[in-house]
């Protein structure tokens, strides 16, 4: 068995890159329930769309933490993690900006697919 030592600063480092991402995530989630009687007053969404907005993100994350967390072993974490925070930069773009409830739904039902 070959034991790789890597310095210790290097896995603070790594801690502290993962858990920022994880913040990011977090605050997008604070401030989309924060908002979401003035979203849905402005888009006019009904109760139904509400449930989507919210559930959304919980559903996805449920189903794709085994196969995300496989797929990094097969193609590499850092890749993964690279183009995770590019997809949930785009998805949040695309919820700020949504104009209609089942735009704002997609781009939740996006976010998720960003692995911490």
């Amino acid at each position: 068995m070959i034991a790789t030592n890597k310095p210790a600063h290097n896995r603070w480092l790594i801690l502290a890159i993962v858990s920022s991402a994880l913040f990011l995530i977090v605050i997008d989630l604070t401030v989309l329930y924060t908002a979401l009687p003035r979203l849905t007053h402005d888009l006019q969404a009904s109760a139904s769309q509400k449930l989507w907005i919210i559930n959304a993100y919980p559903l996805v994350v449920a189903g794709l933490l085994p196969g995300l967390g496989t797929l990094g072993d097969r193609l590499g974490h850092k890749q993964l993690f690279l183009n995770g925070l590019l997809v949930f930069g785009v998805a949040s773009l695309v919820a700020a900006f949504a104009r209609s409830p089942k735009y704002l739904s997609a781009a939740v039902y996006c976010l998720p697919w960003a692995p911490p």
